[in-house]
């Protein structure tokens, strides 16, 4: 179905959308992003690179679709201030949804829907009526796109995929590896540090970011994109079925919830069949899954954290447990007959550790954290208890600082990771490691000296003679050049100590946690 002319259709439902985005970045203190992206062509063939999986035909067709979007609008029934056009993810699940929709759509409401991005990092998505009119108003926090893609790569991490000239394969023992990896030195910290963001920063995207490709993370794109769409269509789902064109109780609520996650499994069914893949029951079960335990992630730290369990319930949703209970029904009779692939139960699995069996150890360290420093952010909490966290924009230094405090752990393993994290995202950690020398925080400045030290025990003397040679090359403008120059040395120090092979490998390698003897 084609919205280009049915501007008019829907009108009143992007005034209302307009009206509560700019309502909503007032009330977190923050101003209206101006759409600049910072990923160009050449960024991206770099990104693609690191991928190893990708051959020559997949690299020109990925970039063929990169000059594709770059010249894309935002469609007429979409309104995303957070991204610019070609970035929206919304504005691509909106099209994939119309794709298939069309079929559940007997009275043809999704043509009076418009679709909106709100700032925030919360998981209440929510669909309204507009008052005195027939439109449509679905609202996605921006937040919840980058939660699904980071929690994605650890399902990915968690897979113990085997590579071979056949492709790759699950070995007999995988199940027990799996479990195994739970405790893997880099996995617990990017799901600590992910969290950490999500709740404590209110931003995702404060998680220090993945530089390079995972291996086999193209065999695992339906999962992020069919989780997205699910969110989508469980709004959109309220929306065919009629249950915003009255009132309803709270028991009549919980069964419509249910009700909307059934269509919505159906919708993602259909889209994954609409797109060719096999196992589209399968697949769109797990994207389902996937949802609902970000869900469940989301209440259960916000209750820990604060200590008041209800905070993030909604009295009109039902528990996580009963949705999964009903949910799986819904999976078994809607699956045609489909026999359940060997990778389904790894990657329900994998899903049910980061969303649940993890959670327990990181959420500790959460929470002392937030009782050190302000709290939970006002980003992450539900918007009718905004006020209960604190308005502090995201900590632009706290990829550095991360990065330092590995540096300095009393911990071989954090270290190793704290070596690699700096060639990750060099030359501005380093610079940036640097530039807390002359930070008036003075715990900045503590945290800084020490991930120094460690990479070179040399600056143990020299610090005091390194900062003054900062404030001679500031007076001369040569500051920036004389730290890029430092941190090209940094950088080739840590190289050397972490190790030529590690640092190429990576930490999911084998042999990067091995002590020096072993190596």
């Amino acid at each position: 179905m084609s919205f280009s002319n049915l501007t008019s259709d829907f009108l009143s439902a992007r005034t209302a959308l307009s009206k509560l985005q700019r309502q909503a970045y007032q009330e977190l203190g923050m101003e209206v992003p101006d759409h600049v992206d910072d990923r160009g062509a050449d960024d991206y063939r770099r990104y693609l690179e690191t991928n190893p999986d990708i051959t020559p035909d997949k690299m020109a067709e990925a970039l063929a679709e990169f000059e594709r979007r770059s010249a894309e609008t935002l469609r007429p029934n979409v309104v995303d201030l957070s991204s610019p056009p070609h970035a929206s993810i919304l504005n691509h699940r909106v099209k994939d949804l119309e794709s298939v929709v069309q079929s559940f759509d007997e009275h043809q409401r999704l043509a009076r829907t418009c679709f909106g991005t709100i700032p925030g990092g919360g998981l209440d998505a929510s669909s309204f009526r507009v008052d005195g009119t027939d439109q449509y108003a679905i609202v996605i926090p921006e937040g919840f796109f980058h939660l699904t893609n980071l929690l994605s790569k650890l399902v990915i991490l968690l897979q113990p995929m085997i590579g071979t000239p056949q492709g790759p394969v699950f070995m007999p023992t995988a199940s027990f590896d799996q479990w195994g990896l739970m405790g893997h030195p880099y996995i617990k910290f990017r799901h600590r540090d992910l969290l950490e963001a999500f709740f404590l920063e209110g931003d995702p995207m404060a998680a220090l970011p993945y530089q390079r490709a995972l291996p086999f993370q193209d065999r695992f794109t339906y999962l992020l994109i069919g989780t997205e769409l699910f969110v989508l269509a469980h709004e959109v789902a309220h929306v065919l079925l009629g249950h915003l064109d009255d009132a309803s109780d709270q028991a009549d609520a919980e069964q419509r919830e249910i009700a909307a996650d059934e269509l919505a499994l159906r919708i993602v069914t259909s889209f994954f069949a609409h797109e060719n893949m096999n196992l589209a029951g399968a697949r769109a079960s797990m994207c389902g899954l996937l949802f609902l335990s970000m869900v469940s992630l989301w209440e259960t730290g916000i209750g820990r954290v604060t200590g008041n369990a209800q905070l993030a319930i909604s009295h009109t949703h039902p528990a996580f447990k009963s949705r999964v209970e009903r949910f799986g029904k819904a999976v078994t009779k809607g699956s045609s007959g489909e026999k359940l692939p060997s990778w389904y139960l790894l990657s329900h699995n994998a899903i049910r550790f980061v969303t649940g069996l993890m959670l327990k150890d990181a959420f500790d360290l959460v929470a002392v954290k937030a009782g050190c420093s302000d709290g939970l952010s006002a980003r992450v909490l539900p918007r009718a208890h905004q006020h209960l966290g604190h308005p502090n924009a995201p900590n632009h230094n706290r990829w550095w600082l991360q990065i330092a405090d590995l540096l300095a752990s009393a911990n071989l393993a954090d270290r190793r990771l704290g070596l690699w994290f700096l060639l990750e995202c060099a030359p501005y950690a380093a610079m940036n490691l640097y530039r807390g020398l002359l930070s008036e925080d003075e715990s900045i400045q503590a945290k800084c000296e020490r991930a120094l030290r460690t990479v070179e025990p040399l600056y143990a003397n020299y610090l005091p003679r390194l900062r003054e040679r900062f404030r001679e090359t500031a007076q001369n403008e040569e500051l920036d050049d004389y730290l890029l120059n430092l941190a090209s040395w940094l950088d080739a120090t840590a190289a050397h100590t972490l190790g030529e092979n590690a640092a190429k490998a990576g930490p999911m390698s084998p042999e990067f946690f091995a002590p020096n003897d072993e190596r």
